[in-house]
């Protein structure tokens, strides 16, 4: 805790993943290049969780060997993580709410209706678009944390397992027989977990346990793309 560290690369790997998202969203490619492009630019958001986690699990210490105080610590951070956070989302819900309020279209059956939708939303989906990852990062570091307090890292990455199972069965595997005969059953208990904090629990999780591992994290993190830059590990990010 406390130090700075040196990560070649970063700055790049985070560009080269924003503009992956973009192109998952905008899909330029034919039916054919899809199928072999689309999998491996849908690596970018796991891979910006885990950075992020990464990150954030560096700068505290929680667990066996912590202290009361490094927890206390460790959630003041938190808390200024979620803060952060928070603010970008709300900045850019404040600048698209009238587009994204005629989109979504929440109030066309009432008032309290279109509240409990639109927390919905924001709290288990997107209000604008792509809005998810940063709730679903938020919780997910949240609930990671809390955890973390009394369990290995390896043991959080095992419970997150089965949300991850879920997520992927409900996207990738939507049409499979095992998901289509609990398709009700699925979509009442996690609604969308694809595109909500159901699929950031698993790769937080993996963020925390390689920052869990100092070595393997710099190993990982140091020179993704085999290039040569700098990016500096600054607290809460």
């Amino acid at each position: 805790m406390g130090s700075v560290g040196r990560y070649d690369s970063i700055d790049l790997t985070k560009f080269v993943l924003a503009f992956m998202v973009v192109l998952i969203h905008i899909n330029p490619f034919s039916a054919e290049v899809n199928v072999v492009v689309m999998p491996v630019l849908r690596l970018a958001v796991p891979l910006f969780f885990i950075i992020s986690a990464f990150f954030f699990f560096t700068k505290v210490s929680v667990g066996k060997g912590a202290t009361e105080s490094d927890v206390v610590q460790a959630v003041k951070r938190a808390i200024g993580f979620t803060k952060r956070n928070l603010s970008l989302y709300f900045f850019w819900l404040a600048i698209l709410i009238v587009p994204v309020i005629s989109l979504r279209g929440w109030f066309g059956h009432g008032i309290l209706r279109g509240v409990f939708v639109l927390l919905q939303h924001f709290f288990f989906g997107s209000t604008f678009i792509a809005s998810w990852y940063i709730m679903a990062l938020i919780i997910a570091v949240w609930v990671v944390l809390i955890l973390s307090v009394k369990l290995s890292s390896t043991q959080v990455v095992a419970i997150t397992v089965p949300f991850f199972v879920v997520s992927c069965l409900m996207s990738n595997y939507y049409y499979a027989p095992l998901t289509q005969t609990h398709l009700d059953t699925l979509e009442f208990a996690f609604w969308y977990p694809y595109n909500s904090f159901w699929i950031g629990l698993f790769w937080v999780a993996v963020g925390k346990w390689i920052s869990d591992r100092g070595g393997l994290g710099k190993c990982l993190l140091s020179q993704p793309f085999g290039l040569h830059g700098s990016w500096r590990c600054r607290s809460g990010i």
